[in-house]
């Protein structure tokens, strides 16, 4: 969409009370997975071929690929509700990718997705949501929090009292 990729990752492992594990499971692997996505679709000799919901190949113009989003779900939602978001997204963040993850759970990503009428306002939330997530100085556990930032600040994501400039520092 407007020359954005999206790439998703779901994972369906269940939580055993083993936080460690749990994450190694869906957040670790997801983002290894992303990022061997991600690196793909920036080789030059890799061709991406999607089939439609019809069943046709379609082949993507890697050429005009200017952005890329990637996504990771899994079907578990308390231990997705209970962890420092911006600490698992800073874990696996620009140094290692230059693409900063979403990480929602299913539920919350369905709750999203309602929120938004278009695909576009999904993507610009998505950009601004970035901010957020990777600044240290900011905390938001509850994506119903994010999202009421997004909409309270006139989409613009800027918390009370955080300037434009200290949110464009990423620690």
């Amino acid at each position: 969409f407007n020359n954005t990729l999206i790439l998703i990752q779901a994972k369906t492992a269940k939580f055993d009370g083993n936080f460690t594990r749990f994450k190694k499971k869906t957040i670790d692997s997801s983002m290894h997975q992303l990022k061997g996505s991600i690196n793909r679709c920036k080789n030059k000799n890799f061709e991406i071929r999607l089939k439609n919901v019809k069943g046709k190949e379609i082949t993507i113009d890697k050429d005009k690929i200017k952005s890329i989003v990637g996504i990771i779900t899994t079907y578990e939602i308390k231990p997705i509700v209970s962890f420092d978001k911006a600490q698992l997204t800073l874990e696996h963040s620009l140094e290692k990718m230059n693409e900063i993850p979403h990480i929602f759970s299913i539920d919350e990503l369905n709750k999203i997705l309602s929120y938004f009428n278009t695909l576009a306002d999904f993507l610009d939330y998505l950009e601004k949501r970035e901010k957020v997530v990777s600044n240290k100085a900011v905390k938001y556990v509850v994506e119903e929090d994010i999202i009421g930032l997004y909409y309270k600040s006139g989409r613009t994501m800027l918390p009370d009292g955080v300037s434009e400039e200290e949110m464009k520092k990423v620690d």
